[in-house]
């Protein structure tokens, strides 16, 4: 095999198996980049992120309906209930019936499994959301990350990662996170806007874009 297809063929390989890998896994990725805290929660500068929101799903939850969340926060920051409204917020497209298959922390349960209207200080009102079972205030804080899924009962459609991409009705972010900065003594929500590029769909169709750039430079520089 000459080297020049092999230089054409090598980047294709890669986005040929990276296309195999997407199809039995996708993933959406989300910044906690709106901090709404009284006197801030953020340990880090204004505006950068205070942790991310991984929202995946792979070829066996697909076939089950079911979709994983998973919640890291920066340090020092953990995961409250001051009381004013639920921990982990969030909305679902075509607001379904839900269920809470499974959650790396047992403090946190389904505030409900239908869609209501739970307010959440500074982002409006969300549909969903996971309540802690914990004493109110620092003293019931919980660690991060959190990681839970939710499978949905009667959709009447496929619940996929796409679902949570949405600001819901009266909200205006996707998820909604109550959290407590032990450091700096602060509490409250902590939010985020959109995905970012980079994971899902936009991000494969990114890298394989670059791959076959690559490959078309590097014949160039063969012939």
């Amino acid at each position: 095999m000459s080297k020049a297809y092999t230089a054409i063929l090598g980047p294709l390989a890669a986005a040929g198996l990276m296309m195999a890998s997407m199809a039995a896994a996708h993933a959406d990725v989300y910044q906690l980049t709106i901090d709404n805290c009284s006197g801030g929660c953020n340990p880090g500068a204004p505006g950068t992120s205070m942790g991310t929101i991984t929202v995946t799903q792979t070829a066996a939850q697909l076939a089950l309906n079911e979709v994983q969340i998973d919640v890291a926060l920066v340090s020092p920051l953990m995961f409250i209930n001051t009381g004013l409204h639920d921990t982990i917020d969030f909305n679902i497209i075509g607001t379904p019936t839900i269920a809470l298959v499974s959650t790396s922390n047992t403090h946190f349960s389904l505030t409900s499994t239908t869609a209501g209207s739970l307010h959440f200080d500074g982002f409006g009102n969300f549909e969903y959301a996971l309540q802690l079972d914990t004493a109110q205030g620092a003293g019931g804080a919980q660690p991060s990350p959190e990681s839970f899924v939710i499978g949905c009962v009667s959709c009447g459609f496929t619940l996929t990662p796409a679902s949570f991409n949405t600001v819901g009705t009266g909200a205006s972010a996707t998820f909604g996170v109550d959290v407590i900065n032990p450091t700096l003594n602060t509490t409250g929500p902590i939010g985020t806007p959109a995905p970012i590029l980079g994971a899902g769909l936009p991000g494969l169709l990114a890298a394989c874009g670059g791959l076959l750039a690559l490959g078309r430079r590097r014949r160039q520089k063969l012939a």
